[in-house]
């Protein structure tokens, strides 16, 4: 007589006891872990105090608004900075050609709008920001620098 085989069946496994002890082992780890805390880093700064006197320093502050100033003390080298800038931008700037000693030692590169009406007058170089409508610079230059001032983006 033949055998009767079993018919096979594939076993069950149950894997939720083995989903729970991995969330388990895995919540644990987690919690418990702790990060290495960054390591503070040695750096050694420059004292801000020096017992060595620079004579021609070139000193550049800003301030909050984010404004520049220039500023040398030595003012030969000043002087030599602003003939060398009027060689080089004086066709842009005219305002740099020709400057008098007292007005290369008072020099401000950009007279805001704010600053001519603080003076009160029209210095006569044609400015950019001149709020008194180039009243004292001459004919030629007046008329050129108001038709640039009407055609210009920050009027229309």
């Amino acid at each position: 007589m033949p055998r009767v085989k079993p018919k096979r069946s594939n076993p069950v496994v149950d894997v939720t006891a083995m989903c729970d002890v991995s969330f388990l082992l895995l919540t644990f780890f987690i919690l418990t872990a702790k990060f290495k805390p960054q390591a503070v880093v040695a750096v050694d700064v420059p004292s801000a105090r020096t017992t060595t006197q620079v004579d021609n320093a070139l000193v550049i502050t800003v301030n909050d608004e984010g404004e520049a100033y220039l500023s040398l003390k030595e003012k030969a080298v000043r002087y030599e900075m602003l003939n060398q800038m009027g060689e080089k931008y004086g066709e842009r700037y005219p305002m740099l050609k020709g400057l008098s000693k007292n007005q290369m030692e008072f020099f401000s590169l950009v007279f805001t709008a704010a600053y001519h009406l603080q003076k009160g007058y029209c210095c006569g170089y044609g400015c950019r920001h001149c709020p008194y409508d180039y009243e004292s610079v001459p004919e030629p230059k007046k008329s050129q620098l108001l038709q640039e001032k009407k055609g210009s983006p920050e009027n229309a």
